[in-house]
């Protein structure tokens, strides 16, 4: 069945084969009134369908028909409705294609042709189709027109675009009527439109995109490099701080153990240092010399009497002057190293020992004063 209409929701279901793209595929939305709650109200009805939905599949080729010479084309970005979008100007129309994967025509003049885009579901959709909508050139929302003949014979269409642009002004909403108020094409909320038709302006759009695409590669190095770096130096600093928090730790449990601190630690160290830097430098102690030493002498006769006498436990006479020579003798040995006094009996020992010359003599007198009564 060929159709020679778009328009309305009867057509819905049914299959069409147009000459943009190749195939044959499902209309699942038609131009004009609907009853599908998600479109907004227009000319005069609750809800309006402004376009044509056809179910091509996800990646489809549009293209310019051959027979159309030439078009101009600009770029429309509306995530809210159209998504990724293109709009071709044919004489005095704009030609909508909206929910698209990417735009594969420069902004600026094409040749019959000419690839245009590829097809998805961006913006506002529930599948892969292509929404096809036709307005009066720079015509605002709302000011839709049938679109059969640009999509089943655009080449027609094109050669009668005088009665297109008539059927256009029937559809055109006056002062007060719905849809009045709409926005012009450029400014749909959240939409940004692309460069107009010139060549001058095509030629400007295609240098920028040389240059961003020859310089993505090295922007893309560049942020790699730093990122790089910032983990580099990130790492390094983390190391350094490990160390240093080790060396703490480290110094910690020392100083804890060892009950003291830092500063205690540090001056028992200088302390430590100064000590055993004095103990290399310090001069041995040169000996002391030898006491003067007066070697004993031998003892007289009356001496020797006196101390036989003692020794044998006799009581004995002792002359001052015996008694004196008998105590220098015991100082003389008591002197000289390895020399041993002479052992007298307790007697003499107490007599001679433990007092001075002076008492020793007086001592000494008083018991011979005794021993002669």
């Amino acid at each position: 069945m060929t159709l020679s209409s778009l328009a309305g929701q009867a057509i819905v279901g049914q299959y069409v084969t147009v000459p943009w793209w190749p195939g044959h595929w499902e209309i699942t939305q038609g131009w004009g009134p609907t009853d599908y709650s998600g479109e907004p109200e227009g000319h005069g009805y609750t809800h309006w369908h402004a376009g044509v939905d056809i179910a091509v599949p996800c990646g489809t080729i549009i293209s310019l028909p051959p027979l159309i010479t030439s078009a101009a084309v600009r770029y429309v970005d509306n995530p809210g409705g159209y998504g990724t979008a293109i709009v071709l100007t044919v004489g005095r129309v704009d030609i909508w294609f909206g929910h698209l994967a990417a735009r594969l025509a420069p902004p600026g003049t094409v040749r019959g042709g000419a690839h245009l885009a590829a097809t998805n579901n961006s913006g506002n959709s529930t599948g892969c189709h292509v929404h096809v909508e036709v307005r009066p050139q720079g015509a605002r929302y709302g000011t839709d027109i049938d679109p059969s003949a640009w999509l089943l014979d655009p080449e027609g269409a094109a050669a009668g675009q005088g009665q297109a642009a008539g059927a256009a002004s029937r559809h055109r909403t006056g002062p007060g009527s719905p849809g009045s108020d709409v926005l012009a094409q450029g400014d749909i909320p959240g939409s940004t439109s692309g460069a107009g038709g010139t060549p001058l302006d095509a030629l400007a759009a295609a240098v920028e995109q040389g240059v961003s695409a020859a310089f993505q590669p090295v922007e893309t190095s560049i942020e790699t490099a730093e990122r790089q770096f910032v983990a580099g130096l990130v790492g390094s600093a983390q190391v350094g701080l490990g160390a240093v928090m080790m060396a703490g730790g480290v110094v910690a449990v020392w100083a804890g153990y060892r009950g003291q601190g830092v500063r205690q630690l540090a001056a028992g160290a200088l302390g430590a240092q100064r000590r055993l830097g004095a103990a290399v430098q310090r001069p041995t102690p040169a000996a002391a010399p030898a006491a003067a030493t007066e070697p004993p002498k031998e003892l007289s006769a009356s001496a020797q009497a006196a101390l036989a006498e003692a020794r044998a436990g006799r009581g004995a006479r002792l002359s001052p002057e015996v008694a004196e020579e008998l105590r220098r003798q015991s100082v003389r040995a008591s002197r000289v190293k390895g020399a041993r006094a002479p052992r007298m009996a307790p007697a003499a020992h107490s007599q001679a020992g433990d007092l001075g010359p002076r008492a020793v003599r007086q001592r000494l007198a008083l018991r011979a004063g005794r021993a002669g009564r």
